[in-house]
């Protein structure tokens, strides 16, 4: 499935904005309890994660569809499920030899971010030498 980047931009947004409400109507509600437990091992790398692609998404609204598409095809979809993959075989607690969950995801998010930078930078720079 692939998305428009219009259409990109906004889920990644919605569910950033989705992500930041159930942080904050979680603490002093009944469901605290749950969402404490929830929240360390689901909820903050998928909100690493989020913030990451949102970054992503809105550094690559302002380009080209066809540099969004070869980004999505070649970075994304496959970047995207080996880093999940990876992020939540790793112990959501915190271990001396390895980072935590939240670490990983941290680490692979800030990964795609610098990725996805160096993919556009040479693009373009491939793009003003053949106009050259």
């Amino acid at each position: 499935m692939k998305l428009n980047k219009k259409s990109f931009l906004i889920t990644s947004f919605g569910l950033l904005m989705l992500l930041f409400l159930i942080n904050y109507f979680a603490p002093n509600s009944f469901y605290e309890s749950i969402f404490l437990d929830l929240n360390n091992s689901l909820f903050e790398p998928v909100l690493y994660w989020t913030v990451s692609v949102a970054i992503c998404s809105f550094v690559l609204i302002s380009f080209n569809d066809h540099l969004y598409q070869l980004w999505f095809e070649r970075i994304f979809s496959w970047y995207l499920p080996v880093g999940l993959l990876l992020t939540f075989l790793t112990s959501p607690n915190l271990s001396y030899a390895f980072p935590d969950r939240l670490g990983v995801a941290t680490l692979f998010g800030w990964g795609l971010v610098i990725l996805t930078a160096g993919f556009v930078l040479f693009k373009l720079a491939l793009q003003l030498k053949n106009k050259k």
